[in-house]
């Protein structure tokens, strides 16, 4: 999640190129999100890995080499950190 969280700040590019980190981060997180629900049945993790599914297509290299999503990777850092943050309290 912190690595998704800023790769979204930087809007996807490293060293002003397009990355597939942001597409590759949202696959891992749809995927561990899915298999955590499916074992503690608990909605948040659904949640997360509809969200990681609903918003991953921003992130492949070519939406962000089309910059039609540049101005919403800073909300979507947001998104991700509150899901990291009710984790991380859940945790602790």
């Amino acid at each position: 999640m912190t690595l998704l969280e800023t790769h979204l700040r930087q809007g996807g590019l490293i060293g002003g190129q397009p990355c597939d980190c942001i597409q590759k981060h949202m696959l891992e997180l749809e995927a561990l999100a899915e298999e955590t629900a499916g074992i503690t049945g608990e909605a948040r993790y659904t949640e997360m890995a509809h969200w990681a599914r609903d918003q991953g297509p921003k992130g492949t290299p070519a939406a962000i080499a089309s910059q039609a999503f540049q101005g919403e990777y800073v909300t979507m850092a947001g998104q991700a950190r509150l899901f990291r943050k009710r984790m991380m309290e859940e945790l602790s």
